[in-house]
Formats: C-alpha cells, structure tokens, sequence
C-alpha cells in the first residue's frame, strides 16, 4: 500500500493519523470475518511556514513627487487561522506615504491586497 501526504497549506505541525486494514464481511470468505483490524500509524510533516512574501509587480517600487503611484503586494505564505494584523510605514513621509499606516489583512493563502484595497 502506498500512503501519500497532502499539502493542506495550514501551519499545523506535525500530525499523527491512523491508517485501519479491516475485512469487509459481507465481501469476503467467511473465515476471515472474525479477524481483527490492524493498523499503521502515519506521521505527516509539516511544510507551511508562517510568513508573507512582498512583490512588486514591475521590479521596483517608484513615485515621483508629482504624486503619482505604484502599488505592490503583499501575500501570506500559509493559510492563516485567524486575521493577520501587518504595520506598513514609510521611513520617511515627506517623500513617500501609504494610504494606511495599519492593515488588516483577512487573507486566505494566495489572495492579496490589490490596488487600493486593504483587506484580502
């Protein structure tokens, strides 16, 4: 028999399951529905790390003090189990500013805060 992991996205650790082998009765000889079930205890590593990875769609990140914009994004790198609470700041707000200093990001992995949105 071959057992298979399955990549669920969440951070949960490593997880223990219980694969069962039993006769199916009504399926079989009759000699064989009296013995008992066996089983295989299955050990499932974790591969979700929690973070978030920033992207800039052209490369870079560039304004000009006529005050247009550029935008990137932000994306979680494992499904969440509650909201994910990120500060983005400027270093230096008489050359560059964002529209919110605090964000809440309600994201589920692979979503993210596009243009002008603050929650996934």
């Amino acid at each position: 028999m071959t057992v298979t992991g399955v990549d669920d996205d969440l951070i949960d650790g490593t997880i223990t399951s219980t694969v069962t082998v039993s006769v199916i009765d009504a399926a079989s000889d009759n000699n064989f529905d009296a013995v008992a079930d066996q089983t295989v205890s299955v050990s499932t590593t974790d591969d979700d790390v929690a973070g978030f990875t920033v992207s800039e769609p052209d490369g870079s990140t560039t304004v000009t003090e006529a005050g247009d914009t550029d935008t990137f994004t932000v994306v979680l790198n494992a499904q969440p189990d509650s909201d994910v609470v990120l500060s983005i700041t400027s270093s230096d707000t008489g050359e560059a500013t964002v529209t919110s200093l605090t964000n809440v990001y309600v994201c589920e992995l692979g979503h993210s805060a596009g243009r002008d949105r603050h929650r996934c």
